[in-house]
């Protein structure tokens, strides 16, 4: 899903029951939701867990900005 923030869209998906624990994976400042293997984020879901893995700004499905836009 994409969510809005900032005048930008960052790409976000949900692994695990909406009322689990909150778990966000954060990565490097390139990195998209694909970085998360299954082998993590599986035994998270089966530990009752809502992983949150997203897209940073300017890569996968996010929103892709003029290079000089400074971030905030």
């Amino acid at each position: 899903m994409l969510i809005a923030a900032n005048g930008v869209e960052l790409w976000v998906e949900e692994h695990g029951p909406a009322d689990g624990v909150p778990v966000l994976l954060l990565a490097g400042s390139d990195a998209t939701t694909l970085r998360w293997p299954r082998a993590l984020l599986d035994p998270l879901v089966a530990a009752g867990a809502r992983v949150i893995t997203y897209d940073h700004r300017d890569s996968g499905a996010s929103t892709k900005i003029d290079p000089d836009t400074p971030y905030r």
